[in-house]
């Protein structure tokens, strides 16, 4: 698995690849370098001591000779042989420390990013939940109002989608909507509430279909509710059907 890791941070970050080959390229250098040759005469000295073994001439010295030469030239060689190892083993224990440092950052900004968001969605329910909360108290207390009459307004189409209620208070005069269902419009388009007064429709205003509870101008004498669609900023009258139409009791 850290090997996959690896690998992906190698395709994902090209400065990490070139590194890897730098070091890759300088150990190969190094081993190069110091490669350990072969001491000068050593194999001489060999087919000598092969000779003489054959021979018998000096059999004893020639023994001890080329051992002490053997031993001499193995101790060498491991003492240069753990030097190497160290120098490499110490170059790969770097190499996989930076390679560790960079797939721990990575890991520590994606789980910065998803703090961030986590704690941004969690603003945002929060701020939804007291928006919520308010306007339910606000309906609260408008409904229970006694001097507040709710009349709904259905849809004046067949398939009868569109649907909404609104509030008159009949002793202040003022009017409130809560938040229809109607449809999507084009963005030239916008909805308008009317009040039916004395039998001729007067605008209360502009629909703001973001608002849960929405508050209107002060209207006396409202027989009926209506919604129409007009153009962008409202009309002084309707010129289009209602959508949706409720009388007052």
């Amino acid at each position: 698995q850290e090997a996959a890791e690896v690998e992906e941070l190698i395709k994902n970050h090209p400065e990490v690849k070139a590194e890897i080959r730098a070091i890759e390229t300088a150990l190969e250098e190094y081993a190069f370098d110091n490669a350990i040759k072969t001491p000068f005469g050593l194999q001489d000295k060999i087919w000598d001591r092969i000779r003489e073994e054959e021979g018998g001439d000096n059999k004893e010295l020639g023994i001890k000779s080329l051992s002490f030469e053997e031993e001499s030239h193995e101790t060498t060689m491991k003492v240069s042989f753990w030097n190497n190892y160290l120098r490499i083993a110490a170059s790969l224990l770097l190499l996989l420390s930076i390679l560790g440092n960079i797939y721990l950052f990575s890991q520590w900004k994606n789980t910065q990013k998803e703090l961030v968001l986590a704690l941004t969605d969690n603003n945002s329910l929060a701020q939804q939940a007291k928006f919520s909360n308010d306007n339910l108290r606000e309906i609260e207390n408008i409904l229970s109002n006694p001097d507040v009459q709710a009349v709904k307004m259905n849809s004046t189409s067949p398939d009868g989608s569109a649907y909404g209620l609104a509030c008159w208070n009949k002793k202040t005069n003022q009017v409130y909507l809560f938040k229809p269902n109607l449809p999507t419009i084009p963005s030239e388009k916008e909805y308008q509430l009317w009040a039916l007064v004395d039998g001729k429709p007067v605008s209360a205003g502009m629909i703001d279909m973001n608002k849960t509870a929405q508050s209107f101008t002060n209207i006396a004498n409202v027989q009926a509710f209506a919604i129409s669609l007009e153009p962008k900023g409202g009309s002084p009258q309707p010129t289009t059907t209602p959508i949706t139409l409720g009388k007052l009791s």
